[in-house]
């Protein structure tokens, strides 16, 4: 098995090498947002709670308006959003999609960089 980096590839196949990465990377993260989603879905039963008592929801964020602000409820807000099951399914995208951009501005980088060598050879020749 040849390295990721060995000097015999050429900076377009390492591209594109990169690039594949990054496309399988943001593959398996749609594919492993799925099945959280999935997972925490089926899990995600309505626990009897008072959070599902009528008027407790608006009275705990008339406590938190008063304790924190506005901030304070907005905060909360943001709190449960990322704890549903969607929340958590599009966290893991997001951090998915972070690391295929990354493989992709490498792979873009590589491609300056041969453009700029190219260019020059091509200066100083002419």
């Amino acid at each position: 098995m040849r390295p990721l980096y060995s000097g015999d590839v050429s900076p377009d196949a390492r591209s594109a090498r990169l690039r594949t990465t990054g496309r399988i990377l943001l593959a398996c993260g749609v594919v492993l947002a799925a099945i959280v989603y999935a997972v925490a879905a089926s899990h995600r039963a309505t626990a009897l709670d008072d959070s599902n008592a009528l008027g407790y929801t608006r009275a705990m964020d008339g406590q938190m308006a008063r304790l924190m602000g506005h901030f304070g409820v907005l905060m909360m807000g943001w709190d449960d959003a990322l704890a549903s099951p969607l929340g958590k399914a599009l966290s893991v995208l997001a951090v998915a999609g972070l690391f295929a951009a990354y493989f992709f501005r490498v792979a873009w980088v590589h491609d300056e960089e041969e453009r700029e060598r190219r260019h020059d050879e091509h200066r100083a020749r002419g």
